[in-house]
């Protein structure tokens, strides 16, 4: 049994699987929107009460780890646990408690790792491809070239990083400032530029950086947001995974589902039910995020991918099974 724990700026996730073949059959899986993140842009801590939410779900991964002999494992935490001051106390109390020995991730880390989860959905018919990741603090964009990389034992393909960034836009931050502001649309369209800028930016470092030639990429979109918005696409009553993961979705369909969550009430209740509540506020933050992206590259193909930094994890975990004296994270160029 492998076990990974993924908690973020907005989620508390655990996955828990068996190794099969070069892949994993999932055990077991428990997902909770804790807000480790409220408030601690400007305040510089983790609240009391974000600490007690995310304590109580760690409680509860404590619980159902309890219950397997798990071989491997692996936690980690990103964001806000990067940037608050309590942090290290925090986790500290986690350790002592519950037992659960979560490190703190780099931002580049936490990219690669998104690039791991997402390794099954990438199209080697294009030379290269973008991921991005639209976290709760952030957001996370991968550059990589599809025609190298490098082979392990056991068949698995590990493409080369040529790039990386992280923005400084995620959901939880966006989410506060989109409550403070007095014209609520203004700010949206503000939040676009900025991204668009930050892209632009970024787009022009790939440039630099990739000389070789290519001819085609495509995007891989990971996040709630995301995945989201590819549901309504597909009209679902209800959110259904393994309809989203791995769809194909086009500009044009993707801006017009933005445009119908921002300015429709109707639309937004839809979205709403396959979220919860609980993080229904996210979406709008979310949607400007997204809207930059699909914006600044027009006309290019877009995968959706609901897995993230728990499954890039796993993925981890099972490629290292195979080479245990050479592990992935010694070896992919980041």
């Amino acid at each position: 049994m492998f076990a990974a724990l993924d908690l973020g700026t907005n989620n508390c996730r655990l996955l828990i699987a068996r190794p099969e073949g070069t892949g994993y059959k999932v055990v077991e899986t428990f997902s909770r929107s804790v807000r480790l993140g409220e408030g601690v842009w400007e305040a510089g801590i983790i609240s009391d009460a974000a600490q007690a939410r995310t304590f109580d779900a760690l409680s509860e991964c404590a619980k159902r780890l309890k219950h397997y002999d798990i071989t491997k494992r692996r936690f980690v935490a990103t964001e806000t646990c990067r940037i608050a001051k309590n942090a290290g106390e925090f986790l500290g109390r986690v350790k002592k408690e519950l037992g659960l020995n979560l490190k703190i991730i780099s931002r580049q880390e936490e990219a690669r790792l998104a690039v791991m989860a997402c390794l099954p959905l990438l199209d080697k018919g294009y030379d290269r491809a973008l991921i991005f990741d639209i976290g709760g603090g952030s957001t996370e964009m991968v550059w990589l070239n599809l025609r190298s990389g490098i082979h392990k034992k056991g068949g698995f393909w590990l493409p080369e990083i040529i790039s990386w960034c992280s923005l400084s836009k995620g959901v939880v931050s966006l989410s506060e400032e989109f409550a403070k502001s007095n014209n609520p649309q203004e700010y949206y369209k503000y939040v676009v530029g900025q991204t668009a800028d930050e892209i632009k930016e970024f787009y022009s470092q790939v440039r630099e950086q990739d000389k070789r030639d290519w001819k085609s990429f495509h995007l891989l979109g990971t996040s709630g947001t995301v995945t989201t918005l590819a549901a309504l696409s597909l009209g679902l009553k209800k959110y259904n995974r393994f309809a989203v993961d791995g769809m194909w979705m086009y500009d044009d369909m993707m801006l017009d589902l933005i445009g119908r969550v921002t300015s429709g009430n109707q639309t937004l209740d839809t979205a709403q039910s396959y979220v919860g509540m609980e993080r229904a506020d996210l979406l709008i933050p979310g949607c400007a995020i997204l809207q930059s992206v699909v914006e600044f590259f027009p006309q290019i193909r877009m995968r959706i991918a609901d897995r993230g930094v728990r499954e890039g994890i796993m993925q981890e975990l099972i490629i290292d099974s195979f080479n245990p004296k050479n592990s992935v994270h010694k070896t992919v160029k980041a």
